[in-house]
């Protein structure tokens, strides 16, 4: 039973201090340059070029607010250790899409 409490503690303290870690560096900045990345490639390249980007940028942006939801979860004991590990692993490979949408 101890053990059950602990790590319903541990979810607590995930949640806690992870979800507004979201807004400083280097979280954010990573955040905020995703966003920037569909532009700065319509600037250079065209719209053509610029509208996987920006796709690909709406599942990234999908991906962190689940994975925001997860954190939450976390908090309240709604979600476990292994969704908010999913839900990251599922926002570093929306990530790598956003950048491997880029064209060269």
């Amino acid at each position: 039973m101890a053990s059950s409490d602990t790590s319903r503690r541990s979810r607590q303290l995930v949640g806690t201090y992870a979800a507004p870690a979201q807004v400083l560096p280097p979280f954010d900045d990573l955040r905020q340059s995703a966003f920037y990345i569909p532009w700065a490639v319509l600037q250079e390249k065209g719209a053509d070029a610029a509208l996987p980007c920006q796709q690909a940028y709406l599942a990234f942006l999908d991906s962190l607010k689940r994975f925001d939801a997860a954190l939450q979860g976390a908090s309240r004991s709604d979600a476990d250790d292994a969704d908010v590990q999913q839900a990251l692993s599922q926002l570093y490979a929306r990530l790598d899409s956003v950048l491997d949408a880029v064209p060269s």
